[in-house]
């Protein structure tokens, strides 16, 4: 990589996570909201579940980045500059 970053991101996945787990609460509590008012919510109990399988992909991501890291794994573009 040349751009200084490390080869994963671990900072901007933390960060990304934590925006989406924010974003999920507030359609959560839109939800309630909206079905407290009488209000359909098919539309947005579909977007929370799609918000959820993202977060859980997120999180796995992270994951795997971490374990990644932990092993030593270098992506093959950085190796060169070891």
């Amino acid at each position: 990589m040349t751009d200084g970053r490390k080869p994963f991101d671990i900072e901007s996945s933390d960060k990304h996570i934590a925006e989406m787990n924010e974003r999920i609460a507030r359609l959560e509590a839109r939800i309630s909201r909206d079905r407290a008012d009488g209000h359909c919510t098919t539309q947005g109990e579909e977007l929370l579940r799609t918000f959820k399988d993202s977060f859980q992909q997120g999180e796995r991501h992270r994951e795997l980045q971490e374990n990644a890291l932990d092993r030593g794994w270098v992506p093959p573009d950085a190796r060169s500059r070891r």
